[in-house]
C-alpha cells in the first residue's frame, strides 16, 4: 500500500488544442503533447469551480494560477498523457489578434494584427495519468469530471472515463516497455518510435512570473511516442533504475520509484 493513488481521465478532444512554446509571442510554434504545467491546471481549474474557490490567488501581491495549490499542498505529484489511439497533426491558423499592448505609437490603424498561431490537431482521445494524494484522490476524481478543456479556451474536451488505481497492486517488472504516455528523460532511456522533446517543469515556479532567461529553470526533457513523423501511439523505452512500471488497464506507465513508497 502506498499514500498515493493514479488517476486516470480520458477525455476526448473535440479537434485538438492550442498550446505554445515557452515565451514565444509572434507567431508561436505549437507543440504537440500538453505539458504537465497544462494539465494540473486543466485539474485544478475544475476543482476550483466545484470547491467554489477562484482560478487564481493573490501571493506577495501577485496573481498566480490555482494549479500552485495543488502542488504546493501536495495534492498532485507527477503527470502525463499520451494519444493511445491516434496522433497528432501541428499546423499554423491565421488570427487577428491584438497588438496595442505592445505598440509604442498607439495609432488605431495598428491595434491589431494577423499572425499564425501555432495549433494542433488531434480529434480523438488524450488519455491523461495523475499521481495524486490517497487522501486526496476521492476529491480528484469527482473534480476532474467537470475538466472542460485544454490549454487555450477554444480547447474544449469532454470526459470518456475515470479511473483510481493503487500503483502497489498494478507493478510489473519489465526491461522493456512500450507506452503510450510521455516520460522524463531522466526516468528512461530512448529505445523505439520516440524522439526527446523540451516542456515545462512540474514546478510551482512555472506558474509565477518568469522571464526568458528562466528557460532552463522551468524546462524538462521529455521521451515522447513519435512514429513516421506523426506524434502519438506508442513508444518503447527502457527504465532505468529509479523508474517503476505500473499496468493500468492494459496500458504501462513508467512512474518516479522515489514516488512510491509502497508498505506491505
Amino acid at each position: 500500500m502506498t499514500d498515493k493513488m493514479i488517476l486516470r481521465v480520458k477525455t476526448g478532444l473535440s479537434w485538438g488544442f492550442m498550446i505554445h512554446v515557452p515565451f514565444q509571442t509572434a507567431s508561436p510554434q505549437p507543440i504537440p503533447y500538453p505539458p504537465p504545467t497544462t494539465l494540473v491546471g486543466a485539474l485544478a481549474a475544475a476543482y476550483a469551480r466545484w470547491k467554489g474557490y477562484p482560478e487564481t490567488l493573490l501571493f506577495n501581491g501577485r496573481p498566480y494560477s490555482f494549479a500552485v495549490r495543488l502542488l504546493l499542498d501536495k495534492m498532485v505529484y507527477y503527470v502525463s498523457a499520451g494519444y493511445p489511439y491516434g496522433g497528432v497533426v501541428l499546423y499554423r491558423d491565421l488570427m487577428r489578434v491584438l497588438a496595442l499592448p505592445y505598440l509604442q505609437q498607439k495609432t488605431p490603424d495598428y491595434w491589431f494584427s494577423v499572425q499564425a498561431f501555432g495549433k494542433a490537431y488531434t480529434p480523438t482521445i488524450l488519455d491523461i495519468v495523475y499521481l495524486v494524494d490517497r487522501n486526496y484522490c476521492d476529491e480528484l476524481a469527482s473534480a476532474a469530471w467537470g475538466i472542460n478543456r485544454i490549454g487555450s479556451r477554444e480547447g474544449m474536451v469532454s470526459i470518456k472515463s475515470i479511473e483510481l488505481y493503487d500503483p502497489c497492486k498494478c507493478i510489473v517488472e519489465e526491461d522493456i516497455v512500450e507506452t503510450p504516455y510521455y516520460v522524463p528523460v531522466r526516468l528512461v532511456e530512448p529505445y523505439r518510435s520516440c524522439e526527446v522533446y523540451p516542456m515545462w517543469k512540474l514546478d510551482p515556479l512555472v506558474y509565477t512570473n518568469v522571464s526568458p532567461k528562466d528557460y532552463y529553470k522551468i524546462t524538462e526533457y521529455y521521451v515522447v511516442p513519435v512514429g513516421l513523423g506523426i506524434y502519438g501511439g506508442k513508444m518503447i523505452v527502457k527504465p532505468k533504475d529509479n523508474a517503476l512500471t505500473v499496468d493500468i488497464g492494459g496500458e504501462k506507465l513508467v512512474l518516479p520509484r522515489d514516488l512510491i513508497g509502497c508498505i506491505s
